[in-house]
Order: C-alpha cells, then structure tokens, then sequence
C-alpha cells in the first residue's frame, strides 16, 4: 500500500509541475474564449452606449442607466443562455433576479413598440456586440 501512495504522490507532483509550466503560456497567450466572458460583453454594451461599465452596479434610475441595464440583461440572457437571471442580477449590483425578469420583458416590449431612442441604442449594442464576436476591436474600442 506504500508504493500505491507514494506513486500517487509522485503523479501528482509530476502533473503539478507539468501543468504548472502551462499556466504562464495560458496567461501570456489567451485562448479567444477567455475574451468571451459576460463581463467583457457588458463592457462592450457600454461603450456601444458612451456609457461607463460601472453604471451597471450604480443604483440610479435614471433612463440611460435603466435601459443599458434592460438591453444588457436582454443579451446576456441571448449570448449566454447558461447564465442564471441571479447570476445576471449580481451583475447589476446584486438586484433580485425578479428585477432581470423584468427588464428583459421591457427591453423586449421597447423593441416591439419600435421605441426610436430604445431600438437606436439597441442596434449600436447589436454592432458592437457582433464586431466583439468576429474579434475587430477598432469597431467598438
């Protein structure tokens, strides 16, 4: 039983070490699924915005802020289906995800009623988020 534990031990030190020698490579050189992450997608909609990314955890209610807010939760919930509606709501500064719930029906009811100033910010949201996508950052930079 000795040599099962120390061998184990062995392995172990073994892929520690190996694996250890990945990780600075895995810093160094991203892999593009690492940029591809719900919180850089919210700083992207920002942007798209001329908006400041904290203003997503700021508790104001002003219709600027109400709305990114809204489209966010909309198309978050559409990139990343995965994503719980709590998990989504700590994003905007720990709301409820009954909040999420509601937003997203706004945003889909601002859509629909063809909202001039909604729907604007909307497709700069849709542009940005898709040149994100394909990688082009000059586009939403």
């Amino acid at each position: 039983m000795q040599y099962a534990t120390t061998h184990h031990q062995q392995a172990m030190l073994a892929h520690s070490t190996h694996t250890a020698s990945i990780v600075p490579d895995a810093v160094q050189y991203p892999t593009e699924q690492m940029w591809k992450t719900p919180s850089r997608m919210l700083h992207v909609i920002a942007l798209a915005l001329d908006m400041d990314p904290e203003c997503y955890r700021w508790k104001k209610r002003d219709r600027n802020i109400v709305e990114m807010r809204f489209l966010a939760g909309m198309l978050l919930r559409r990139y990343f289906p995965a994503l719980t509606l709590q998990q989504i709501a700590n994003y905007f500064g720990g709301q409820d995800h009954t909040s999420v719930i509601h937003g997203i029906s706004k945003a889909h009811n601002l859509i629909y009623v063809r909202d001039p100033a909604f729907v604007k910010k909307y497709n700069a949201a849709i542009l940005s988020i898709s040149a994100w996508l394909k990688r082009d950052v000059s586009v939403y930079a």
